[in-house]
């Protein structure tokens, strides 16, 4: 056990003053070294010799010799200033050395817009690095908390002293429909948004009370939607989709919407949500704990995924 008021008395500053007078043997060549004033240190060298209760020093015709006391001292000290030094040096990060896995939760739905490029770069950067992605839930406590994700994004309405939140671009909801369908080409009103059957991508943990962010947003404004069919296969729900006069509506990152109209949802219009649901749009967020957040891999981790959603 260590006697702590012992240990407040031994100013570290008095230990390198100590190493640097057995350096140069004199008063004058140590504060030249400190960079102080040949008076001010030799009032440390006292400061010494109170501490330990020791002369620590005499003076002979060429500067100081040291004491036994103080030669012993010297040989006890090295190790205790050594690893003080190794502790106090900055830490050095090489994401090519890191190797271990790091847990993403994310709506599998966002995730098509970051994930491919950010898993290419890390390849490169750091090759021994894996990654497991795993569904968001209503919020994002519970799965930082129990360490069952290392980082999770979600809405940035999350708000808490526990976590920091790096922000992200801002998503927005859209509406999916078939070629052809009635509403092609319209700004859709929200009568019209009501007036057809919907199809829900349906997240267990996130959806709460069996209902979405659009269902959540609707039950505010007392009106409801018709869900003809809930589900977590956005193959299946792109099909039903195309061979349906249903609303399939879910939320994309803003920059990757005409990318995305193009290539990922063939024979599938995107048309822009109701403005009365005013979720064009909504600001997102990478949570992590914010006792883990100066932890160089998470920042280093949490950096890369913010660069991979622009």
């Amino acid at each position: 056990m260590y006697d702590y008021r012992q240990l407040a008395r031994a100013d570290l500053n008095l230990l390198v003053a100590f190493q640097m007078l057995m350096d140069e043997g004199s008063v004058s060549g140590a504060a030249e070294r400190a960079f102080v004033s040949q008076s001010a240190m030799s009032r440390t060298l006292q400061r010494l010799r109170d501490l330990f209760d020791d002369p620590l020093f005499v003076r002979q015709s060429h500067g100081l010799a040291a004491t036994q006391r103080a030669i012993d001292l010297h040989q006890q000290l090295q190790p205790l200033l050594a690893g003080i030094d190794k502790t106090l040096e900055p830490v050095s990060f090489d994401p090519a050395q890191l190797q271990g896995q790091f847990v993403i939760a994310c709506p599998s739905v966002l995730s098509t817009h970051w994930l491919a490029s950010l898993v290419a770069r890390l390849a490169t950067v750091a090759p021994r690095v894996k990654l497991r992605t795993i569904e968001a839930v209503a919020s994002p406590e519970q799965l930082l908390s129990d360490n069952s994700a290392d980082l999770v994004v979600h809405t940035a309405e999350t708000e808490s002293g526990e976590f920091a939140a790096t922000p992200l671009p801002d998503a927005t909801t859209l509406c999916l429909v078939r070629e052809g369908h009635p509403l092609t080409g319209k700004k859709i009103s929200l009568k019209q948004f009501l007036s057809f059957p919907h199809l829900r991508y349906y997240i267990p943990g996130l959806n709460t009370d069996n209902q979405g962010l659009i269902d959540l947003r609707l039950s505010k404004m007392g009106k409801q939607r018709e869900v003809r069919y809930d589900g977590h296969d956005m193959a299946t729900l792109l099909e039903i989709t195309r061979d349906s006069d249903c609303i399939f509506s879910l939320a994309s990152v803003k920059t990757s919407v005409a990318d995305q109209a193009k290539v990922r949802w063939s024979g599938v219009r995107v048309l822009k949500s109701p403005t009365e649901l005013q979720m064009e749009t909504l600001p997102m967020a990478l949570f992590s704990l914010r006792r883990r957040a100066s932890e160089p891999a998470l920042s280093w981790l949490t950096e890369e995924i913010s660069n991979s959603f622009k």
